[in-house]
């Protein structure tokens, strides 16, 4: 009995530290300054105007450039109408871009680089790939109207993004899979997948657990590391659907080794957006979404890398479990977190319900960018759109 009492005395202590009582952000209040981001037409659905946008990444290459990556494209919420996981794809051929985004006295400019292609031309589309496990749950596409798509081998969901001297990697939410692309020509290169499909790394078979539009959301990058979060939890036989339990994994690119470690969500109906590497070492984490009592905010945690403890799979998920507390009673180890940043107390609109992108500069200076979901929504779920007004805008925090 003692024994059990002096563990769950140490799982509160180790509970305390996940999260201070009262969290004192890193960084001081300052404000954002906002720049509003071009945003063409691209289309029209329903009598709605589709605007481009979709940004749901942010990262500086080596030569101190900021670049931004679509995501899968215009999509609306279909299962109402499908009655099963689906969204309905306004332009099928939508192909993902890196865009850089330069300074100017006007404010912003965007450049948009060539798609990513194979090195026989074809591109890579937003559409779902091929179902190559049974574990693979993939929404269905529909048209326009309404009739079924094919699905595509080159589908990507594009939501993370790192940019070394020679190579891009892209995180896609739909295997989960992380793809390398020459950044000289954006020509793929291979695919680190849990699926047969894998030309580089294979990666863990749980990932396949994965829900629907939670696959790997964020990507940071140091020392030769690959760090790659999933969006949220993953949903194995016996999971609590409403664990706050997050897996992010950490890859060896040089020898393909792949460790993970458990974030805890401030509440399961949270998100992650992104991830960066501070200068100081730390791995910042967005997260966003309602948190405990019901109010939607959104804020940067930083995790001390030097405190992580690495695992591999074990044989009880760590899903199984619905708070921090009882899985570090249960004996999973849980990263501790703090606060960095309160982006609502720095100025970010609450309007902007989905901060995807984050990136730090060498000296330190945060920027974060919004998905607009290409100014379009299907609140029904019924995969007809409605005009959103939403904009795309990036953040700067001042000096």
């Amino acid at each position: 009995m003692l024994i059990r009492l002096l563990a769950f005395c140490l799982s509160l202590l180790t509970l305390a530290m996940c999260k201070p009582a009262t969290p004192t952000a890193e960084v001081p209040i300052k404000q954002f300054i906002a720049y509003e981001l071009k945003s063409d037409s691209i289309g029209n659905i329903d009598g709605v105007t589709i605007y481009d946008g979709g940004y749901s990444a942010l990262t500086f290459d080596d030569k101190g450039r900021l670049f931004t990556l679509n995501d899968r494209g215009p999509n609306l919420e279909a299962i109402n109408y499908a009655g099963k996981p689906a969204k309905r794809f306004p332009i099928p051929t939508y192909s993902p871009g890196l865009t850089q985004i330069q300074f100017d006295s006007n404010g912003t400019r965007l450049l948009r680089d060539p798609s990513f292609h194979t090195s026989t031309g074809e591109i890579f589309v937003g559409l779902p790939i091929p179902i190559e496990d049974k574990n693979l749950t993939v929404e269905l596409a529909l048209d326009e109207n309404f009739k079924i798509l094919k699905d595509s081998p080159l589908g990507i969901d594009s939501e993370g993004l790192i940019l070394t001297d020679s190579i891009a990697y892209v995180s896609d939410e739909y295997a989960p899979s992380i793809l390398e692309f020459d950044l000289a020509g954006l020509i793929y290169k291979s695919r680190y997948s849990p699926l047969p499909s894998a030309t580089s790394v294979k990666l863990p078979k749980w990932l396949l657990e994965r829900q629907p539009n939670l696959g790997f959301e964020g990507l940071a990058y140091a020392d030769g590391y690959l760090y790659a979060a999933l969006q949220g939890p993953l949903s194995p036989p016996g999971g609590d659907p409403q664990t706050p339990l997050v897996r992010i994994l950490r890859i060896n690119t040089a020898t393909g080794e792949i460790r993970h470690f458990l974030y805890a969500l401030d509440s399961y109906q949270r998100k992650i957006g992104d991830m960066a590497m501070h200068p100081n070492g730390k791995l910042l984490v967005l997260e966003h979404g309602h948190n405990k009592r019901g109010n939607w905010s959104t804020e940067i945690y930083a995790i001390s890398l030097a405190q992580l403890s690495f695992s591999a799979k074990g044989t009880f998920p760590p899903e199984r479990f619905s708070d921090v507390a009882t899985a570090l009673s249960g004996g999973e180890v849980v990263s501790s977190k703090s606060l960095f940043l309160d982006l609502l107390a720095a100025g970010y609109p609450s309007t902007l319900s989905k901060p995807e992108g984050l990136a730090v500069d060498k000296n330190g200076k945060l920027y974060i960018i919004n998905d607009n979901d290409y100014g379009i929504d299907s609140p029904n779920g019924d995969g007809k759109a409605v005009a959103t007004g939403m904009k795309s805008f990036l953040f700067t925090l001042e000096e």
